[in-house]
């Protein structure tokens, strides 16, 4: 379409074909020929002075970089597509390219930043009137109350999101907000509602086509499944998953598959699978620049039987406070014996319950693996300490084996 658009001398033809390869580009995960055809077409755009379309190009650029984890230069980018389309005037795409802007932000762990332009987009689509985008900027909000700590927020935010969708008939963006509302239930201790939400995202992307989020629907069920011990079901799941989004190549999507089928297959006692899928989940988890989670990775590998704890805590180390969870910790005491993961993962439990409404608590350490599981390993070891046994009716205790899954 390009090289037709070129033969025909129409240059805004051309600037769009340009645009439209970028996007595929990124799709296909071929990230540098995504560069090349941003940067192409910016420097056409600079040259007629459209600032219209150095905004388009350039947050063109920050979504390649972010691809990469290159956050500084997503960063960069992003800034500079809002201050080319700003000159313009143009609200809406304002409040687009903001958005954009904090999902960079978030990654990086300016938050506070992050929700200073979450606000302004969301002011701006309230005075544009413009509902999808509304749906979208909810669930950027959403995102960023998940990294706070506030679930039961974040998932207020996904709720009006689905409603948004629903009032405007975005089939698409009714399934993107189904995909999110379902780990947000399954986080909250709602195991039906979570899957409910995930079964009617994967139905209404297998309807119109939506590949990408009905990986993330796969997944999310296969997370419910091991949650609740049907270990088939959630290794059969996850392994669909994975085939699809190998076959769209969403790496990032890959890599998270990929950590979630060794940490059930390594729950169903198959070792060396388990080690095979969370290997490679690690290698291209790094290839990515996603240290948190091949740091998850890591501490997966080191639980296994004969596990190397080193790298895992080296990966801890380097992360430096951030993207620490209970799910980490977790797995780190499992890998290591040591009473401080222990004591750290039960700490960040607490801080995160603390933000939840108090009738979600029971549901939440009844129904959530990892918070089970710490509830029911931290009151044994101060059964121990105490001197008695205290297994037997403790909050939380659970006879499963002690292994966690991961929500996405």
């Amino acid at each position: 379409m390009a090289d037709l658009a070129e033969d025909l001398g129409d240059e805004s033809l051309r600037d769009r074909a340009a645009a439209a390869l970028g996007i595929l580009c990124c799709r296909l995960s071929r990230l540098a020929e995504a560069e090349t055809c941003y940067r192409q077409a910016l420097e056409r755009a600079q040259a007629r002075g459209d600032k219209r379309r150095e905004a388009v190009h350039s947050t063109g650029l920050g979504n390649v970089f972010f691809a990469q984890a290159r956050l500084s230069e997503a960063l960069e980018w992003h800034e500079r597509a809002i201050a080319a389309i700003c000159e313009t005037g143009d609200l809406e795409d304002e409040g687009k390219y903001l958005t954009n802007l904090a999902g960079a932000l978030i990654m990086s762990g300016r938050l506070a930043e992050a929700r200073e332009h979450l606000e302004r987009a969301f002011a701006i689509s309230r005075q544009v009137r413009h509902p999808a985008y509304a749906a979208t900027v909810r669930l950027s909000l959403a995102s960023l109350e998940d990294t706070e700590g506030r679930p039961y927020e974040a998932q207020q935010h996904r709720e009006r999101a689905l409603e948004l969708s629903r009032e405007i008939g975005d089939r698409r963006q009714e399934a993107i907000a189904l995909v999110n509302i379902g780990p947000g239930w399954r986080m909250l201790g709602d195991p039906e509602r979570a899957r409910q939400a995930l079964d009617a995202s994967v139905a209404l992307c297998r309807e119109i086509g939506a590949y990408y989020p009905e990986g993330f629907g796969l997944l999310g069920l296969s997370q419910v499944a091991a949650d609740e011990g049907d270990l088939a079901e959630a290794r059969r799941l996850a392994e669909e998953s994975l085939a699809l989004r190998r076959r769209i190549r969403h790496r990032d999507g890959v890599v998270r598959t990929l950590l979630h089928l060794g940490e059930v297959l390594a729950l169903a006692g198959e070792a060396a699978e388990a080690c095979a899928a969370l290997e490679e989940g690690v290698a291209l988890a790094r290839e990515l620049g996603a240290d948190a989670m091949a740091a998850r990775g890591l501490a997966e590998l080191a639980a296994l039987p004969g596990g190397d704890a080193a790298p895992a805590l080296a990966a801890l180390a380097e992360l430096d406070g951030r993207h620490d969870t209970p799910e980490l910790r977790w797995t780190l005491h499992r890998a290591t014996g040591d009473r401080e993961h222990l004591d750290e993962a039960k700490r960040l439990l607490d801080e995160q319950l603390t933000r939840i409404p108090a009738e979600l608590h029971e549901p939440i350490r009844r129904n959530v693996r990892v918070a089970r599981e710490i509830l029911a390993a931290w009151h044994g070891e101060q059964a121990t300490v105490a001197g008695i046994d205290q297994s037997a009716g403790e909050p939380g205790s659970t006879e499963s084996e002690t292994r966690i899954a991961p929500h996405e």
